[in-house]
């Protein structure tokens, strides 16, 4: 049986974590002080829409922004998708061109 194994991370969220780690490093919080909120999340595993997620991922490499999140929006240029029931839909595409 083969293992899968992930695939590292592109150049671009490799920059991206390295950002992230240096603002954190300039950020000092002192969590004595700092009320904690529990927050239980659900595991990786119980996650929809892998194949989803990774080509958004895919799509952000390559220029695309997420401009919202309620409903997960991108765009790039003058184009834009967003996601509606676990789907990418473009809204260029109206009736007359689908059929």
């Amino acid at each position: 049986m083969n293992k899968k194994c992930a695939a590292p991370p592109s150049d671009v969220h490799r920059q991206r974590l390295l950002a992230m780690q240096a603002k954190l490093a300039k950020v000092r919080i002192d969590v004595s002080e700092t009320p904690v909120e529990e927050v239980e999340l659900a595991p990786i595993d119980q996650r929809e829409y892998h194949l989803l997620r990774a080509h958004i991922d895919t799509m952000v490499d390559h220029g695309w922004r997420i401009i919202s999140r309620e409903p997960i929006t991108l765009k790039r240029g003058s184009q834009t998708c967003f996601v509606r029931q676990g789907m990418l839909i473009s809204p260029e595409l109206d009736n007359s061109q689908t059929g």
